[in-house]
């Protein structure tokens, strides 16, 4: 059973729908290889009150399910490499999330603002140098 697929297009103005702007976040412009049919998009837009980065996360999520199916193979001499279609929407499910949430990963300052030699897993709001953990040069009057 197929649904409809629909999309504006490109032109200037023409993505308002909330539809269209979620086929845009997951790249689901091509008509001839559509990947989310309109109604399904509709019940995620429901689920997600027409949020369009849950809902693009959401069908993103739903669209590496459906990759996983897939599986790679060698025929030929040639290599297809199936699963990273997989792959590659779970990524990009997670950079929805982000964006929706408001989330981004950046580096942390580090305690000194320029060490390249205290990880940055290691950085904490304590008052403990996260150097102490490292390097000891003589010693520490606070070290056990």
């Amino acid at each position: 059973m197929a649904g409809t697929w629909t999309y504006a297009g490109t032109a200037a103005g023409t993505i308002t729908t909330a539809r269209d702007k979620v086929r845009l976040e997951i790249g689901d412009t091509d008509s001839s290889a559509p990947l989310v049919y309109d109604e399904e998009l509709d019940v995620y837009l429901g689920n997600y009150s027409n949020s369009i980065l849950k809902t693009a996360a959401a069908v993103c999520d739903m669209l590496a399910v459906k990759f996983a199916r897939y599986y790679d193979f060698d025929t030929d001499g040639q290599s297809f490499k199936r699963s990273q279609m997989s792959k590659q929407y779970a990524e990009l499910a997670k950079t929805l999330k982000n964006r929706a949430t408001g989330l981004v990963a950046l580096d942390t300052t580090r305690v000194d603002g320029y060490s390249s030699d205290v990880a940055t897993s290691d950085v904490g709001a304590s008052d403990e140098n996260p150097r102490q953990k490292y390097v000891t040069f003589g010693h520490l009057d606070d070290a056990p």
